[in-house]
């Protein structure tokens, strides 16, 4: 948990300088219009070489997420497989490579398909399918928590439980209504 925590405040640091140098280089208007902010502020204080570093750096992250996104996807299959609920030749681990290779391939090849998808439709169900996520993660703390499930024995606590808790269901609550149909 420690690490984690340690890991979102970098996070959440280096994004707010990033925002914090963003506004303060781009006028107003430019930066209201604008659809690649971060790249228009870095083409001011750090020229061409700047700018194509920034693009290959997000091209780096892009790949880099897409490649955890499939491989975490495939380990639903691997143990849906498993646990008998889909078929059992997705729970075959490769020798050579120790992976869910049937998995992994499938996941890949409908995250291939969404390509082809609307892109906005696509972002709003992706970012959708995650807050749903967080809600019901917030909830299941909760309920957890306050049902004494005899083999259930946290080794982390919650600081004001259950407060986080009920903030984060509430705010991703909101986050869908602002998102609209």
């Amino acid at each position: 948990p420690l690490g984690m925590i340690l890991s979102l405040f970098v996070a959440i640091l280096a994004y707010s300088l990033m925002v914090f140098v963003t506004v303060g280089t781009l006028p107003a208007d430019e930066l209201r219009t604008s659809l690649t902010p971060i790249v228009d502020s870095a083409s001011i204080f750090l020229s061409k070489p700047g700018v194509i570093l920034l693009g290959l750096a997000a091209i780096l992250a892009f790949l880099s997420t897409a490649n955890a996104g499939i491989m975490s996807a495939s380990r639903y299959l691997l143990a849906l497989g498993r646990d008998g609920l889909a078929p059992a030749f997705l729970s075959k681990i490769n020798k050579k490579f120790h992976t869910p290779h049937y998995a992994v391939i499938i996941t890949g090849f409908f995250i291939s398909l969404s390509l082809f998808l609307k892109l906005d439709i696509l972002v709003e169900a992706a970012s959708l399918v995650l807050i749903i996520g967080y809600i019901l993660s917030c909830l299941c703390v909760i309920i957890m928590r306050e049902s004494d499930v005899q083999n259930y024995r946290p080794i982390f606590k919650t600081p004001i439980y259950p407060i986080p808790q009920i903030v984060g269901i509430i705010g991703f609550i909101y986050l869908v209504l602002e998102m609209g149909k």
